[in-house]
């Protein structure tokens, strides 16, 4: 019914009739194997509905199912395609913390030399 090529924003079907449909990968990304076909029911609610279709890394033979969200899924996220992001979170923390010791630090100088200043005064 429609092809298109995965990105980083999830792809919108938008006026399917009430039925059963298949979705289907032809190729895979790099590195990962082709996810197996997920079936799909489009129910008459006029709700949005989700169906997630997730790739294996190759040599991950192990993914999780997780019903609730329509399809295959892993436990591990680092295993997961790449979205062009490889910032760990973790650096940034660090980075901010130092950022405060190092104010503080340099807050506490000041603030110790201009009392050493007033007192030899």
């Amino acid at each position: 019914m429609e092809k298109w090529t995965s990105g980083k924003e999830p792809h919108l079907i938008e006026r399917l009739i009430p039925g059963t449909y298949t979705l289907h990968e032809e190729v895979a990304p790099d590195g990962y194997e082709a996810a197996k076909d997920v079936k799909f029911t489009v129910r008459e609610t006029g709700e949005i509905q989700k169906v997630i279709m997730v790739d294996v890394r190759k040599g991950n033979k192990k993914p999780s199912d997780d019903s609730s969200k329509g399809g295959k899924t892993r436990k591990s996220h680092r295993s997961s395609p790449g979205t062009g992001d490889t910032t760990d979170i973790f650096f940034w923390i660090i980075l901010l913390v130092l950022a405060g010791i190092l104010s503080g630090a340099v807050w506490y100088m000041k603030k110790k030399m201009k009392k050493d200043t007033d007192q030899r005064k």
